[in-house]
């Protein structure tokens, strides 16, 4: 990877050589394996500017770590639409979740 004169590489350029590393790895999953392989390596790319601030040798772990954030923020953001409509504090009627909800990964729920 060019690097362009710098010594020490940024998170991303460790996190996009991790990616092409796992490349062969990506050609043997299934075709619908490979969406949800893509997905996961979306939301480590996501969160690389936060990892950037963690000093790793081993740039899997801060990727893993953000992919279970991204997961979790999912996990979450469907919990509360399978819990259905909320009372209102006045309790003068109810709030609906909303249509088209955007999930973790930027995909949109309807």
């Amino acid at each position: 990877m060019n690097r362009m004169g710098r010594s020490v590489p940024t998170y991303r350029m460790k996190l996009e050589e991790l990616i092409a590393e796992l490349a062969p790895y990506r050609r043997a999953l299934r075709e619908e394996d490979r969406a949800a392989f893509d997905a996961l390596m979306n939301r480590a790319r996501r969160y690389a500017s936060a990892a950037g601030y963690q000093s790793s040798a081993d740039p899997m772990e801060t990727a893993m770590l953000s992919m279970l954030l991204g997961l979790e923020k999912e996990m979450e953001t469907l919990k509360r639409r399978a819990e259905g409509p909320v009372a209102c504090e006045s309790g003068s009627g109810t709030t609906e979740g909303k249509v088209g909800t955007e999930v973790g990964d930027g995909a949109t729920l309807k």
